[in-house]
């Protein structure tokens, strides 16, 4: 069976991310788009997939399974040869699978927490109350020395998970664009940061991701 993606159609968020891998590996799937200004991710009918009524969930022929990262490594794990491999293979070093998920950890701990400061006070926040501008600036301040850090990581490896492509890279994609398109805020593509900048050029110009925000919106393949 087809593997069923449930998640909204924005560029954004976790289930982007997911659809995103999906493209990149070429893996047909189905797009099951739950509302969620109709509050549909809090449904009884989703709750039974995703107790937390969040999203993305993926249904593989009947295997439910929530939570992005670890979407994305059940992805691998089963389909390490199809298509593009994003995550250190069984031939991999012990060392290379540490420096992956060191990366996988600094991402969801350093660079997620302080974007989505940004992208809360830029784009969420605006749909009920002001943008406090304060916080803004606060949220942007603390996202660059994390930057900064990452230019050192990044002229030491090619990527932020080693010295090849991982879905830690594309992890990293989750709401920079989405904050620069509305938010008109662009915190990558900076000269002074410039094995920043090669690396944000080379992941944010891939094709599947092109074709992604040319279809302007998530689209299933089936």
């Amino acid at each position: 069976m087809t593997l069923k993606l449930y998640t909204t159609g924005l560029l954004a968020g976790g289930g982007f991310i997911v659809a995103l891998m999906l493209n990149e590996k070429g893996i047909p799937f189905e797009h099951i788009t739950v509302s969620v200004p109709k509050r549909e991710q809090k449904s009884a009918q989703h709750l039974k997939k995703h107790p937390f009524g969040q999203l993305p969930v993926i249904d593989d022929d009947g295997f439910i399974l929530y939570e992005t990262r670890a979407i994305l490594r059940y992805i691998e794990n089963k389909l390490p040869a199809r298509g593009i491999a994003l995550a250190p293979g069984a031939a991999a070093t012990v060392e290379e699978k540490a420096i992956f998920d060191r990366g996988l950890s600094v991402e969801q701990a350093n660079f997620y927490p302080a974007f989505y400061k940004v992208m809360n006070e830029a784009l969420l926040k605006p749909r009920v109350f002001q943008t406090d501008q304060e916080i803004l600036k606060t949220g942007l301040a603390e996202l660059e020395p994390r930057l900064d850090v990452y230019e050192v990581i990044l002229s030491k490896q090619k990527y932020t998970g080693g010295e090849t492509l991982s879905f830690v890279d594309l992890l990293h994609l989750w709401h920079v664009p989405i904050i620069a398109q509305m938010a008109k805020i662009e915190v990558m593509n900076n000269e002074k940061r410039p094995n920043v900048l090669r690396w944000w050029t080379e992941i944010s110009t891939r094709p599947a991701y092109l074709k992604m925000l040319a279809d302007g919106a998530i689209k299933g393949t089936v």
